[in-house]
């Protein structure tokens, strides 16, 4: 097995590359230092070293994508990573045997080899600001990859997050994590229709959630399609079908064996500190979209194509993404938009993004 740093000196000590010694720029103490301010900067534990293997390969993605290019060349960013490794195989023998499996870390290390393959194209790609929408055919591709599915855990996982995200305006890492099993009601309107929305009456007990939930949109309505196999309300219905029962948070970690069977739990522990912010990021790699998105980009996206659809952006979402002065609140009074307006509104979200799906 390949060393998995390699390039940086620890002390004194070069580090060795094979049959010779590699020139090192950045010691250990530098790239620790680099990663725990733009921790920092990510309202994220500094404390990596409590966090599971799984947990910092995720956050390691996110830093990839977000450092590339603005703060980091990839010499730079590889240069950080081998830093906390040298720095972690001498904090503890566990932490030691972790950093020497490849596999823990594949996916970040994947987004890294895939980020430097970019910048050496002859076609420079850039990193996106997390408020760039989407492109046209990048959403095309996402909704037909089959990422977003209800045939397995880790795309029921992602579905209910996405559907959530563009009918409810879900976002912020401590908000998400803060969701638990009866922060969304299943209601029935006036005339028969299922829909879901927010709890009003959640229970936040911290200021940072609370802050980001401001921007949620609290009195719009998820309903049900009954007759599309990407209803959002039947991905809801299964999700909680399939969570574990034992546990509060909503947002599970997916099991990697599950059983089909009905009764099937799929989903175990809550998840970690950074699964929830790199979702759109890990998603545009594994779809291979032409950019890497954030979680904001989703609702940038949804606001221009409701734009583009001719509607308002306020009165079909509430409030305008693109503006944060405009602010929902936790306890709000009743809707003035009727039922059917409502249900009209929803149908609109749901298919401006799964419209583009491609019938095989």
């Amino acid at each position: 097995m390949n060393e998995p740093f390699t390039g940086l000196s620890r002390g004194n000590h070069d580090v060795k590359g094979g049959s010779k010694n590699v020139a090192c720029t950045m010691d250990e103490s530098m790239a620790v230092k680099l990663f725990r301010g733009w921790l920092a900067s990510s309202n994220v534990s500094q404390s990596f070293e409590h966090f599971q293997g799984a947990e910092l390969n995720d956050l390691l993605y996110r830093f990839y994508v977000e450092s590339c290019n603005k703060h980091l060349d990839m010499h730079g960013l590889k240069e950080v990573r081998d830093g906390i490794f040298w720095y972690l195989s001498g904090y503890t023998t566990t932490w030691s045997h972790i950093v020497q499996d490849n596999t823990i870390f594949q996916t970040s290390n994947d987004c890294l080899e895939s980020l430097a393959s970019r910048e050496n194209s002859t076609t420079k790609v850039k990193l996106p600001h997390n408020k760039v929408p989407m492109l046209h055919e990048d959403i095309k591709t996402l909704i037909n990859s089959g990422l977003l599915t209800n045939r397995n855990p880790v795309g029921l996982f992602r579905k209910v997050w996405f559907d959530l995200a563009i009918h409810l305006g879900i976002g912020g890492q401590a908000g998400m994590r803060g969701l638990s099993d009866d922060s969304f009601i299943a209601e029935v309107d006036e005339k028969g229709r299922r829909y879901y929305r927010l709890n009003r009456n959640i229970n936040v007990d911290k200021s940072r959630s609370c802050m980001e939930m401001q921007y949620w949109c609290w009195e719009s309505r998820m309903y049900e399609l009954p007759t599309d196999v990407n209803c959002p309300v039947k991905t809801l219905d299964l999700y909680l079908e399939k969570r574990n029962p034992h546990k509060r948070a909503f947002f599970q970690r997916p099991k990697s064996n599950y059983g089909s069977h009905a009764g099937a739990i799929w989903f175990e522990s809550p998840v970690g500190h950074s699964s929830l912010a790199c979702m759109m990021s890990r998603m545009s790699e594994e779809a291979g979209l032409k950019r890497i998105y954030t979680n904001s980009s989703v609702r940038y996206t949804l606001a221009d194509l409701v734009e583009q659809s001719g509607h308002s952006v306020e009165e079909v979402l509430g409030q305008n993404p693109r503006n944060k002065a405009t602010k929902s609140v936790i306890i709000v009074p009743p809707s003035s938009l009727t039922s059917d307006e409502h249900k009209k509104n929803s149908h609109l979200i749901h298919g401006l993004f799964y419209d583009n799906l491609v019938n095989v």
